[in-house]
């Protein structure tokens, strides 16, 4: 039986196991507000272009904690009566040895780089709270105000696409009051004409999830014959173009790796939901095609086959509090089918966060008024030791049904947070007509009077990715390349079989293809309810499958028979279940 050989028939037909994921359509770091340059401009005390000069992690004064200094010289005082020579930065977290203190939604630095910065000086009683060490030399001590999004990177006098004249003119007007905070005209990126000629037609599969190497397929016409770059949405206007993500490249096909990267202000970033598009070698850009990311991965994670993560919390008192962290705690255990959990281990009465060997959850000042929780990773070769979590008591805590208009709620955050635990980083897609990451809990941005105490499925996909859970009578289906591996473990036949099925859009666009099978050896556990079946129906052959465990999402699927004459077993699929 011959298939059509058409891309659209191929989403159509085999991409129905995305069905759950197509088209959405909702709009590792802490969760923060998003502030505009205007916001940024009015909160900080001073405002400076500079260049690194050098950076360096060290130990603070008690040695609980790691702290990066990155001294910076002054070039240019935009705001401020700010140090005229070098001022010191002070990033918390840091790596020294083999042990690294990741904190989330804190910027980077490079030596060498030139940036502009949005800071606010450290009092001499926040540099001994601190415990930050002197190193003889008198620099002053600033704090970067607005996590990463208070600092941006200069490249050939541009920051992003904008000439960085147009930008220091962009803060001048933002300090006189002449425009309006978050101005949608002032697109910060991506401003290149878009070419009559390449054209996207179809990404395939149309989401997935990033930092896991997952490959994706951008076919469209006239992509040009020499690779160029794919861009992902990262975050407010701004795009991430990976050359290194391309596998390869032709005129119609592009197939590149779903990133995580550093961003320029040196955040843990990932691609997020949103529009993607193609540049060639000589710039020219396609249209926007709408992707998906389900979740991001960080890359590191807890020892051992099914990690048991306990937790210490200071709620200051408030009973409330501390329900409502162990609640958070416990949606992350109920997502079914994964090897980890959450254990609260008591209270504690630590006002700091620390390298103590135990997993804490405090209230305290974070001295920035757009950090709303924060969290601290600390890891060693890619395997999490420890890990805390600081709410901002600068901001207002509820745990209502209905959470205040002014009030931060707890759950929401807490559950948002300890997703970082598990190394998932923040999503931030939210572009409009486009598919968003709003709704997720691992959404980057947060607000006041608002509730997310329900993981979505997304979420749960990303908990479930990184700690799978056993279950030896479902089917998993495995992408290699371009090619779909569907292993069926038992199938209830006499004598019960398991079989292996295999899908390659370059032999068929419609239909899979039994490869091997044979009989299952060891069908103890399995319930009948959990078997494939293999049933006649109207004179069809139905191959039923309960389970099918696809990138952490589980589907229940039905295959047809279908009679060829070339000595194969082939079927064609016939209906797909999200379960």
């Amino acid at each position: 039986m011959s298939s059509p050989k058409t891309h659209n028939n191929m989403i159509a037909i085999v991409l129905v196991l995305f069905i759950t994921i197509m088209g959405v359509a909702e709009n590792a770091a802490a969760l923060m507000l998003e502030m505009s340059v205007e916001e940024l401009s009015s909160g900080a005390d001073s405002i400076i272009v500079g260049r690194v000069l050098h950076r360096k992690s060290h130990w603070n004064r008690d040695k609980t904690e790691i702290y990066t200094r990155v001294v910076i010289s002054t070039e240019e005082r935009l705001k401020g009566s700010a140090h005229s020579g070098n001022i010191a930065i002070v990033i918390p977290g840091g790596q020294i040895g083999d042990t690294t203190v990741e904190v989330t939604d804190v910027p980077d630095f490079s030596v060498g780089e030139k940036v502009v910065i949005f800071v606010r000086p450290l009092t001499d009683q926040q540099v001994a709270e601190d415990g930050l060490v002197n190193t003889g030399d008198n620099t002053p001590w600033f704090r970067i105000h607005g996590g990463f999004q208070g600092k941006f990177s200069v490249h050939d006098d541009k920051v992003g696409k904008v000439p960085l004249m147009k930008f220091k003119e962009r803060i001048s007007k933002a300090l006189t009051g002449e425009i309006p905070g978050n101005p949608e005209s002032q697109n910060l990126l991506n401003s290149e004409s878009i070419s009559s000629v390449q054209t996207i037609s179809g990404i395939f599969p149309s989401s997935a999830s990033a930092g896991t190497n997952t490959l994706i397929t951008i076919s469209g016409s006239n992509l040009g014959a020499s690779p160029g770059t794919p861009y992902f949405y990262y975050k407010s206007n701004v795009y991430y173009g990976c050359p290194s993500c391309v596998s390869s490249w032709s005129d119609s096909d592009v197939v590149v790796n779903v990133p995580v990267f550093k961003a320029s202000d040196g955040y843990s970033a990932s691609a997020g939901s949103g529009p993607v598009y193609l540049t060639t070698p000589a710039g020219d850009k396609s249209n926007s095609f709408p992707f998906s990311v389900t979740f991001s991965y960080g890359g590191s994670k807890w020892t051992g086959a099914s990690p048991i993560v306990e937790f210490n919390v200071n709620p200051n008192g408030n009973t409330a509090f501390l329900r409502a962290v162990q609640d958070a705690a416990d949606t992350w255990n109920a997502v079914p089918n994964k090897n980890f959990s959450f254990k609260f281990a008591g209270t504690t009465t630590a006002v700091n966060s620390a390298t103590n060997q135990t997993n804490e959850i405090i209230w305290a000042d974070l001295h920035d008024g757009s950090i709303i929780g924060q969290t601290s990773i600390r890891s060693s070769n890619g395997v999490i030791s420890e890990c805390d979590i600081t709410f901002n008591t600068k901001f207002p805590w509820s745990t209502d049904a209905s959470t205040p208009g002014k009030s931060m709620d707890v759950h929401t955050v807490a559950l948002h947070e300890m997703g970082h635990w598990l190394n998932l980083r923040d999503l931030y897609g939210n572009v409009s007509g486009y598919p968003t990451d709003i709704d997720k809990v691992m959404y980057g941005y947060g607000s006041t009077g608002k509730q997310k105490r329900n993981l979505t499925i997304y979420d749960s996909m990303g908990m479930r990715y990184i700690y799978p859970g056993a279950n030896p009578c479902a089917a998993s289906l495995s992408l290699t390349g371009s090619t779909y591996h569907l292993f069926v473990p038992i199938i209830n036949t006499n004598p019960n079989l398991w079989g292996d099925f295999l899908y390659d859009p370059a032999v068929s666009t419609t239909q899979v293809r039994l490869t091997n099978f044979g009989e299952t050896t060891n069908p103890d556990g399995c319930e009948i309810s959990q078997s494939s079946t293999l049933t006649l129906v109207d004179s069809n052959y139905i191959l039923h499958i309960p389970e099918v465990i696809f990138d952490g999402i589980s589907y229940r699927i039905d295959m047809t028979y279908v009679p060829t004459t070339d000595g194969l077993i082939w079927f064609m699929l016939s209906g797909v279940w999200k379960i």
